[in-house]
């Protein structure tokens, strides 16, 4: 259980990572819109090793909630 919901809090992070992205772009803040790119993209690694950690029913729970 605790993997699902590290894989959610994964998922809520990247969501606001992507929101902070677009509102630097909008700003011509390209600097901090590519440092929130680079975040993006290790949040994201790590969610897809959680995937590889988690039981195949927590797995199947997360789909189920954030496909």
């Amino acid at each position: 259980m605790t993997d699902l919901l590290t894989a959610m809090h994964l998922s809520v992070m990247l969501l606001d990572l992507k929101i902070r992205m677009m509102e630097a772009i909008e700003e011509d803040r390209f600097d901090l819109a590519m440092t929130y790119h680079l975040l993006i993209l290790v949040r994201t690694d790590e969610l897809d090793a959680h995937k590889w950690a988690m039981s195949p029913s927590a797995w199947s729970i997360y789909e189920t909630i954030h496909p």
